[in-house]
């Protein structure tokens, strides 16, 4: 096969220093390439070597060689260095060894990130996928799909591909990968979680909130007056179990929300009346720093407290209401209403009042910009409802239901009427018809330019007459 020649680029002086630069189509893209140097000869002997090293690439990649070995091949034909190549498992302890922030989560949470990372290694290494410069755009899409084909919820998809984007533009900054990060939101899209989490729970209608106490009530003392601090205050279960009498001080109660408690955010909700009554009841036996000491235990030693919480939710309401069934991305039935709809209820009760985003913000000790649009949306629907309860209340008024009158239609002069009627009718006649003074007739006569040329003395004229002369110049 003949040689094929190889026509170099112009080059071009550019910036301050003066260096060589020169242009090539690069993904479709013009781009400047700098030559760095600034002595012309340096500079052409540079875009030898890039024209080499781009046409030993174009005539590989119509051979069998793999995309790893391609990069290899240009790096090394234009560097002279080889492409350091990281196996999976190295890319994990790069990541770990280069995350100091790492050491400061939970167990739970370092073991789902290896987890994750694990999965993800296990379905390369069964595609012949061994190391990290193999991972391009295609392979990050496959793996994507493979994910969503798995049934995972959005929530759970968008943990794993979050993990790997992050691991691999830390792998990326370190090494320089050649397809850099191909888990970057650009190139797969997070999936919408339509169940946030916080707003997962509907709230509960008023009848709703009534059987649910009274069963709450059957459970005995404790268990009622912790949901009366969930309903009054729309604290989390946890920290309602767990709340302090040191936390109550004039009027208010003051925490950290043990979910948020990183941030340091703090909730300040008023005291109720019908809270502040409890309170009171306890007050006179304190046994303990926590206001619910029972509670507080039980939550401290196990699940059994949030348990006990849901069944009083499933007496009241009934499981068939309360749960939505298993779906494709849904591995476990979701629950439409728990102790959560206590929090999910006064946001929707503080929406109706349209008490402020800054207000409720500081009630609630939010610190997520997701629950601030959840709380403008119940805002917006808390004024749809208002509006449809008024048009409902006014469409209900009988007095308003009566028959509106035909509208007659209001006979005005105009030019061509007024020449006719002058020719038979006197002043007074035509202000008849028109149901107008005489002045009122000369006014209008005036207006359009129009002169009698004699003075009609007419005869007096008839209602009948009258009428029928109107209904003409109507129909006319």
């Amino acid at each position: 096969m003949a040689k094929r020649k190889i026509v170099l680029p112009k080059i071009y002086r550019r910036g301050k220093k003066g260096l060589f630069y020169f242009r090539r189509q690069i993904g479709g893209k013009d781009q400047w390439i700098s030559t760095k140097t600034a002595d012309e000869a340096v500079a052409t002997e540079s875009v030898e070597r890039y024209m080499k090293v781009e046409n030993a690439t174009e005539v590989a990649s119509h051979t069998q060689e793999s995309a790893p070995d391609l990069v290899q091949r240009m790096v090394h034909t234009f560097t002279r260095v080889d492409v350091e190549r990281i196996s999976l498992e190295d890319g994990f302890k790069i990541f770990e060894e280069h995350t100091p922030e790492l050491s400061d989560l939970a167990k739970t949470s370092s073991s789902r990130y290896a987890s994750i990372y694990k999965f993800f290694v296990s379905w390369c290494q069964a595609d012949d996928i061994h190391y990290m410069d193999e991972i391009d755009q295609s392979v990050s899409l496959r793996y994507a799909k493979h994910l969503w084909d798995s049934h995972m919820t959005p929530g759970t998809f968008n943990d794993h591909v979050k993990f790997l984007s992050r691991l691999f533009d830390t792998v990326d900054a370190l090494k320089r990968l050649p397809h850099r990060n191909p888990f970057h939101n650009r190139i797969v899209k997070r999936k919408k979680n339509n169940l946030v989490s916080e707003a997962s729970h509907k709230p509960l209608e008023p009848y709703m909130m009534k059987k649910v106490l009274v069963c709450a009530a059957r459970a005995g003392q404790d268990f009622l007056d912790l949901f009366i601090i969930g309903s009054q205050t729309g604290m989390r279960l946890k920290d309602a179990a767990l709340l302090k009498w040191k936390k109550i001080k004039d009027g208010f109660i003051e925490i950290i929300p043990e979910k948020t408690k990183k941030s340091g955010n703090t909730a300040r909700i008023p005291v109720s009346k019908v809270l502040n009554e409890m309170l009171r009841r306890r007050k006179h036996k304190i046994e303990s720093e926590y206001v619910i000491p029972a509670i507080a235990s039980y939550y401290l030693a196990g699940d059994w407290v949030g348990k006990k919480s849901q069944d009083i939710f499933i007496e009241a309401i009934g499981k068939e209401n309360i749960y939505l069934v298993k779906g494709r991305h849904r591995k476990r039935d979701t629950a439409l209403y728990g102790f959560h709809s206590f929090r999910t209820t006064f946001m929707s009760l503080l929406a109706e009042k349209n008490i402020s985003t800054k207000d409720a913000m500081r009630m609630m000790g939010w610190e997520s910009p997701e629950m601030i649009k959840i709380y403008v949306k119940m805002l917006e629907s808390a004024r749809g409802d208002a509006d449809r309860r008024a048009t409902k209340y006014v469409n209900s008024l009988t007095e308003l239901n009566y028959e509106l009158p035909e509208v007659v239609s209001v006979l005005k002069p105009n030019s061509e009427a007024l020449s006719a009627l002058i020719q038979k009718y006197s002043n007074m006649t035509i202000g008849k018809i028109y149901d107008i003074s005489e002045a009122a007739v000369r006014n209008w006569l005036k207006k359009y330019g129009i002169e009698r040329t004699r003075r009609i003395e007419s005869a007096e004229v008839g209602d009948d007459e009258i009428h029928k002369i109107r209904e003409e110049l109507q129909n006319g």
